[in-house]
């Protein structure tokens, strides 16, 4: 091991994950080894530290020790998420009665709306009335549908 492991004022155990998160690519360095590569990133945070360390699976399973949910759990559920996110433009998406895109899938119902030539985006909760409306228009269906799929499953999942 190397970078802040070799380093003894540096805390090794009793992190605690705040959360982890998807770059999309692995284009991070882990702060504790120094490994590059990194793209599920964990943020863990230390009472006797005075800043939080972007770190990868390995050093974030050493550094935790105890934890409900595994890092490598953490990881798999976003690796999960982003299997999902490949699928779903191809999502059998359906017109409504006013020729507007939506998909109804766990539980959800979410809606693309044209007007003006952008696309507006929202969903809900099947079970509920109000709808939960992004705050932009975008320019095309495929963005729309996305941002649909970012806002309810974010990239980035808190610990514990």
């Amino acid at each position: 091991m190397s970078g802040l492991w070799d380093r003894p004022e540096i805390p090794h155990k009793d992190w605690v994950c705040i959360a982890v998160e998807d770059l999309e690519q692995a284009s991070e360095r882990c702060e504790m080894c120094g490994n590059e590569g990194i793209r599920y990133v964990h943020t863990m945070w230390h009472e006797t530290y005075p800043k939080e360390l972007l770190v990868g699976c390995v050093c974030a399973e050493k550094m935790e020790m105890e934890y409900e949910i595994s890092p490598q759990q953490r990881e798999a559920g976003l690796k999960s998420r982003a299997n999902r996110r490949s699928r779903w433009l191809t999502r059998n998406w359906r017109l409504s009665n006013n020729d507007n895109e939506y998909l109804k899938s766990d539980g959800y119902i979410f809606l693309i709306a044209q007007k003006y030539g952008k696309f507006r985006a929202v969903w809900k909760n099947q079970d509920y009335e109000d709808w939960h409306n992004l705050p932009k228009f975008y320019a095309t269906a495929a963005e729309a549908k996305l941002a649909l799929f970012d806002d309810r499953y974010p990239r980035r999942i808190k610990c514990g």
